[in-house]
C-alpha cells in the first residue's frame, strides 16, 4: 500500500508540499496516518513532496538555489505567524 511505504520512509509529523503552486498554497503539517489519508483523498494523483518536520527550526524557512551540484543562492527566511514557513500546528 502507498501509506505504508510513505511511513516506512518519513515519521510523523512531516509537511506535505504540492510540487506546483506558491505562497504555501496546499502546504499541511501530516500529523497521523488519517490526516496522510485525508491528503491522499482530497488530492487523488496530485505530486506532492513530503519532507522532516525540524522542531528546533520553527519559523525557519531556508532556500536554495541549486546548479548541477552545486548551491549558488541561499537565503534564510523568518516567520512566527504562519505555518508556511514551517510553524507546526497550524494548517493553511
Amino acid at each position: 500500500m502507498f501509506v505504508d511505504r510513505i511511513e516506512k520512509g518519513i515519521k510523523y509529523p512531516f509537511v506535505a508540499k504540492p510540487t506546483f503552486g506558491y505562497g504555501g498554497r496546499g502546504v499541511k503539517t501530516i500529523k497521523s496516518r488519517n490526516d496522510l489519508n485525508q491528503l491522499l483523498k482530497e488530492q487523488g494523483q496530485n505530486a506532492y513532496i513530503f519532507q522532516e518536520f525540524i522542531y528546533d527550526n520553527i519559523g525557519n524557512n531556508i532556500r536554495l538555489v541549486v546548479v548541477g551540484e552545486k548551491v549558488i543562492y541561499s537565503v534564510l527566511r523568518k516567520d512566527t505567524v504562519n505555518f508556511k514557513d514551517n510553524k507546526f500546528g497550524k494548517d493553511n
